[in-house]
């Protein structure tokens, strides 16, 4: 006889149950499959107790027919290892016995048997026992696994609904009622789904359905824009596939809304487009500032040597002035691209609030009214003081602008954690403690349309030449250089509120200012400097400059050369390394190391385009170090060589 029987054809979508008879004889086992034939159960046979548990093991049988007397441990031991068994305990028994007595019933009972049968079988009674045993025990796990299903469906963070092919929603889990935003009392079952469907795509959905509930193997995933239940749309993603419920074909329908990961896609797709523009900026500041450096120091120097009454010196002049705008435009660019060099302290942003009032009130004007709420206690900051400034400077002239028949400026300061939730919502922050800097106005509001482009560099509302666009760029810039984030909250005509965070720190207030230099003549000197610059014509400008204030000039045009010029003039003392630090063959920073090694008294003076270099980091300048950016006036040039050197 064969240990598992093939199940009566024809028995329904549903598999047929599976019944184990562990019976040590051979007549007893084919007298139960006789009278259990043609019923459409699956029988499974076991001789004995251990076989019968290793069935069961790999079964899980709707039920077992357990004889008491079996070889090696008995039924009763049987029935109890598998009421100790996870996996079996809920199985039911019926224990056949030729022992008609209340003790061995009782045993039965104890040991976990359902329910008892005499050897002496009666057919009918015994496929009635089974028939009713088995219904019950599949009504049991159908309700129980149906429990299961129902708790995933409400735990589902995803909206879930099932769908007949016409659209009918016959089930929707509370996380569908969230996202539709529907109220207690909003009607979702019964309702056609393509109601909650942005009406262009209602003949794409409808397809979906038709075939999910025809096909079986059907599955399909697309994004679409769906309904809130006060008609607001939101980008959406819809899972369709086919689902069997209650012997009738429908489709399940999964809707998440994407609205998150649109908006992170969003700031993703701006931080990659703003850091292109930085590195285009960066690129060109280098030989720019080169440019300039050269422009206004020959307008400089040709100053100097005219007459007070000449006509020249207003041509000399314009030339100046306009070349000193190219270099501020190129620094807000440079300051956008964070490659601005920067020289943090640690103070209170409160302090900054006090010392700019005046200034504010100046620019904004009378009819603008300026309200600031410095908060109490609060923390520290590391920046750049003047930078900070000139964030607060922007914002405040941008919401003046919105302004123009007057209203209310307020400014005002708070600590605030930003958790791992805005952190996730908004690209590059970062979770902590910050210091909120919030410049809010009552002005025109910013239009939804435009608030992307904002912090675009030369992107700006204003009629031509009345503004350069690089304003907000440049806030931007500064505060993503500090490790900041910045937000913008408006509605049209409602006004806007500019919220900047930065880190908080814990220290000591190192924040007093530098006075300016008093107006004086260029101090001179006569220490010998070695002036390292591969760009000919600023090398020569900033060589004229220093020898007519009576240095000594060594001139060098890379890294290498510099090496070989200190080693030839061996005799002569080199006092000061001038170097530019984007130099061919051997960058000004390692140049400097390699000369300090050799030349422990020597002093250095780094000067560059824009620092994107080595004596920074992320535009931060490194302790100790001196450094000029270009463009430079010959007045700015020396009296910083002057300070690098000393004043003796």
């Amino acid at each position: 006889m064969p240990s598992f029987q093939q199940p009566t054809p024809g028995s329904g979508r549903e598999p047929p149950p599976v019944i184990l008879i562990v019976e040590d004889t051979l007549d007893g086992r084919q007298t139960l499959q006789t009278l259990l034939a043609g019923q459409g159960y699956m029988l499974a046979f076991a001789e004995n107790g251990l076989e019968g548990l290793a069935k069961a093991a790999e079964l899980v049988p709707d039920l077992i027919l357990l004889d008491v007397m079996l070889p090696g441990i008995d039924g009763l031991e049987v029935c109890r290892r598998l009421r100790a068994n996870q996996l079996l305990a809920e199985v039911p028994v019926i224990m056949i016995t030729a022992l008609d007595d209340r003790e061995t019933r009782l045993q039965g009972i104890i040991a976990g048997a359902d329910d008892f049968i005499s050897k002496r079988l009666d057919g009918t009674e015994l496929r009635a026992r089974v028939r009713t045993i088995t219904r019950l025990n599949r009504y049991r796990r159908l309700v129980r696994e149906r429990a299961k299903f129902e708790r995933l469906v409400e735990l589902m963070p995803n909206g879930l609904l099932l769908v007949d092919a016409e659209g009918t929603i016959s089930l929707a889990n509370p996380a569908m009622r969230s996202i539709l935003e529907a109220g207690q009392h909003d009607i979702i079952v019964g309702k056609d789904l393509r109601h909650w469907i942005d009406p262009e795509q209602r003949d794409q959905c409808a397809a979906a359905l038709h075939q999910a509930v025809a096909l079986v193997t059907y599955s399909a995933q697309f994004e679409t824009v769906c309904l809130r239940m006060n008609g607001t749309p939101f980008p959406a993603e819809i899972e369709v596939g086919h689902f069997l419920w209650d012997d009738q074909a429908l489709a399940y329908v999964v809707i998440r809304d994407i609205s998150n990961r649109r908006q992170l896609e969003e700031q993703l797709l701006q931080s990659q487009k703003m850091e292109s523009v930085g590195r285009l900026a960066g690129g060109i500041a280098h030989d720019f500032n080169n440019l300039l450096t050269a422009i206004m120091g020959h307008a400089e120097l040709s100053l100097d040597t005219l007459a007070p009454e000449a006509r020249e010196r207003e041509d000399l002049h314009a030339i100046f002035a306009s070349a000193r705008s190219a270099a501020n435009l190129i620094r807000q660019l440079l300051t956008f691209a964070r490659r601005q060099t920067i020289e943090p302290r640690t103070f209170n942003p409160n302090d900054l609030l006090l010392d700019i009032d005046r200034l504010l009130r100046r620019l904004i004007g009378e009819d603008i009214e300026l309200v600031t709420f410095p908060a109490p206690d609060l923390g520290l900051i590391r920046a750049d003081p003047n930078q900070i400034e000139q964030v607060l400077v922007n914002l405040a002239v941008n919401a003046r602008d919105a302004m123009p028949d007057g209203g209310k400026l307020t400014i005002e300061t708070a600590n605030v954690e930003l958790d791992a939730a805005y952190a996730h919502a908004h690209v590059g922050a970062e979770p902590g403690q910050y210091v909120m800097l919030a410049v809010s106005d009552t002005g025109v509001g910013i239009d939804e349309s435009i608030r992307p482009y904002i912090f675009e560099p030369f992107f700006t509302t204003k009629p031509l030449g009345q503004g350069t666009g690089l304003g907000l760029a440049t806030c931007y810039g500064i505060v993503k250089q500090h490790g900041g984030t910045m937000e913008v909250y408006s509605t049209p005509r409602d006004g806007a509120a500019f919220k900047v965070y930065l880190p908080r720190v814990e220290g000591l207030d190192d924040s007093t200012r530098r006075s300016e230099p008093a107006a004086t003549m260029m101090p001179s000197g006569s220490e010998t400097i070695l002036l390292v610059e591969d760009e000919a014509g600023v090398r020569e400008l900033v060589a004229r400059i220093l020898v007519n204030l009576g240095y000594t000039v060594l001139e060098a045009h890379d890294g290498e050369d510099a090496l070989r010029v200190a080693q030839e003039r061996e005799d002569v003392p080199i006092d000061l390394l001038l170097t530019d630090m984007v130099l061919p063959r051997l960058g000004g920073k390692p140049l400097a190391e390699r000369m300090t090694a050799r030349y422990p008294g020597i002093k250095v003076l780094f000067i560059s385009g824009y620092a994107e270099d080595a004596v920074v980091q992320n535009g931060v300048l490194d302790e100790g170090i001196a450094f000029l950016a270009k463009p430079m006036t010959p007045d700015a040039l020396l009296r910083k060589v002057r300070e690098v050197l000393g004043e003796g």
